[in-house]
Formats: C-alpha cells, structure tokens, sequence
C-alpha cells in the first residue's frame, strides 16, 4: 500500500510504455476534504508534465470520480461523476482515443480524446492521506 505524504505525489513504472493499457487499483480518499488518488497512463515527461488520470476525489460534502488530461502541465477536466463512497476500486481502461473509468465494477466515465496519442508508463497519483493498494496494469 502506498500513502500519499505531500500534496501531489506520483509513482510511475520504470520500463513500461504502451498507449493502450488498463490500469486498475483500490483507493481511499475518506477522512480530510480534498483528499484525491488515482491511476496514471500514457505519461512521459518529468513529473506530472504530460498524462491521464483518473482520480477519487473527496470534495467535503461528498465523492467524486475525475478524468484528467495533462499536456505540457496544463490540466484540463474532461469529465466527473459524483460516487457514493470515498473507497473502492478504480480502473481505468485507454484504448486508442476511448478512454474509460470504471468505480467498483460500474463504468462511471467515458470520454474521447485525441490529445495524448503516444506510448507513455503507468502509475498511481495521490495526496498527502490518500492511499493506493493493489496496483495493476495489462
């Protein structure tokens, strides 16, 4: 399990680079208001410069599940859905310019997006709090 010590912290796998991948692992957001942890794919570039993520969100009056894009460290929401719980499993599934999320077997996100094509690696993103277990990546 991985517990987020700081206010953004990113773990990406060395030696691993696709553009098609899914991405999967159980998170915890509960406790402080925003509190957030999530996968990252298709990600090059130092930091958190270039990605897309998906996120657990814990906003103070409830939860919510993000897709995110990164482009040279501009970030852009391309879609949310509020969940009923700060805890459960995320995937997330890239395939081309699908991209999808999935919260405890339910898909709760789809977007396309044609913004980040390239092979990148994988990982996990979480705040200071949050944590990240049981990580997988196909």
């Amino acid at each position: 399990m991985a517990t987020g010590l700081g206010p953004l912290n990113l773990a990406t796998l060395n030696g691993f680079s696709t553009a098609n991948v899914t991405i999967q692992a159980d998170v915890n957001v509960t406790g402080a208001t925003g509190r957030s942890a999530g996968l990252v794919g298709r990600s090059s570039g130092p930091g958190d410069t270039n990605n897309y993520f998906a996120g657990l969100v814990n906003t103070g009056t409830g939860f919510r599940v993000e897709l995110w894009r990164t482009v040279n460290g501009v970030r852009t929401r391309l879609t949310s859905h509020t969940v009923a719980t700060g805890s459960g499993t995320l995937k997330l599934v890239l395939s081309g310019a699908s991209l999808s999320v999935l919260f405890n077997g339910v898909q709760v996100l789809s977007a396309t997006d044609s913004g980040i094509v390239g092979a990148g690696t994988v990982g996990i993103r979480a705040s200071a709090g949050a944590t990240v277990d049981n990580f997988s990546a196909t």
